[in-house]
């Protein structure tokens, strides 16, 4: 049995010799620390502790920021880069470290410049040059039944996009000062994503439809859920249901922060997968068990500080969850990408706890 059909028996709740390894990327602090304590420079994390490489193949378009902006860099020096990223939004990060960049400044600031920028780089006259020149090669490596890697599609980020491309504050007054041009563009990324799903799926299947919003911080949601309603649920309703209709029953949601006030929602549209189940913010698989049953599917939710904080600590939050793994539905790994105060000692630790939990399944 390989990576891609533990995930699927995993998700679907179905009898499976072990759930797959999910590594979660380590920052590139964490690699250096690593490699200061064995990782092999020529190895990935996954190559030193024994493990499948689990993979993945976007089978669609591009449904984001198109055509992208040309990176470009406005200024270097030993420590700092300052630039505009791909998005067009400009930025100051560390060279040396892989903590979130400085965002200074924004695409879209107003309705003038989100009109603008729509008309621009979400136009629908283009939609054909959305798709790579090697979309027909991954058709047909998503068509192979004997493959080793999950294949799937986007099906919208509708907050998630306009909130990196304006910020937070401003996202969210736009919904009151531009309603029309934010459904408009709502509207558009939906009709791209939409033309994603049938033009792939009248050829190939997939093996999952993903939606990402990072739509939650640690206590709430960054949109109530009337706005979410009005905008965003039909939307996603609408590519659920055409997924399903032919044959996508794997639906996961991608986001950070506490989901529990968009729940009902996400249900609504069919969305019943969520990750990376963030600890901090409350995300607990065994309280989402509990509440929703096997109809909600998790990854992750294995709180990062209680990994770092050594064995003892590490036994304790994966034991935690060890009937959430025996009843499926669940893969547990480190709630988010992996932060540089967990060793690879620890990190070996974690993997050594979730294969002797795997023994017993």
């Amino acid at each position: 049995m390989n990576e891609r059909e533990r995930f699927l028996r995993t998700m679907r709740c179905e009898e499976v010799d072990r759930p797959p390894f999910i590594l979660q990327a380590p920052w590139i602090d964490t690699l250096e620390r690593w490699h200061r304590e064995g990782l092999p420079e020529d190895k990935s994390p996954a190559e030193y502790l024994g493990l499948p490489e689990f993979k993945a193949v976007y089978a669609g378009p591009d449904t984001g920021v198109f055509p992208r902006f040309e990176e470009t860099v406005l200024e270097e020096n030993d420590d700092t880069i300052v630039g505009i990223d791909q998005n067009g939004i400009t930025y100051k990060r560390l060279k040396r470290s892989s903590n979130m960049p400085e965002y200074t400044d924004y695409p879209i600031k107003d309705g003038k410049t989100l009109q603008r920028f729509m008309e621009e780089r979400f136009s629908l006259d283009n939609m054909d040059d959305r798709y790579p020149e090697d979309w027909e090669a991954r058709l047909e490596l998503c068509s192979n039944p004997d493959r080793d890697f999950i294949t799937y599609l986007d099906g919208g980020s509708l907050y998630g996009t306009i909130r990196r491309l304006s910020v937070v504050e401003k996202c969210s007054l736009l919904f009151y000062e531009e309603p029309e041009l934010m459904d408009e563009l709502f509207e558009r990324m939906h009709l791209i994503a939409m033309d994603g799903l049938r033009r792939t799926l009248a050829v190939t299947k997939v093996d999952y439809l993903g939606f990402g919003d990072d739509i939650a911080y640690k206590t709430s949601t960054l949109i109530s859920p009337a706005m979410f309603d009005k905008y965003i649920l039909p939307r996603y309703k609408e590519a659920c249901s055409y997924a399903m209709d032919k044959g996508v029953d794997i639906v996961w949601y991608d986001s950070d922060g506490y989901l529990y006030p968009l729940m009902e929602s996400f249900l609504k549209a069919g969305i019943t997968g969520f990750a990376p189940m963030e600890a901090a913010a409350g995300m607990d698989p065994v309280k989402f068990r509990q509440t929703y049953g096997r109809q909600v599917k998790m990854i992750g939710g294995l709180d990062k500080r209680a990994i770092a904080a050594g064995p003892e600590s590490i036994r304790r939050e994966v034991y935690g969850k060890i009937d959430v793994i025996r009843d499926g539905g669940y893969i547990p790994a480190i709630d988010h990408d992996v932060p540089p105060d967990i060793s690879l000692a620890d990190f070996s630790y974690l993997i050594d706890v979730l294969r002797a939990i795997y023994d017993t399944l």
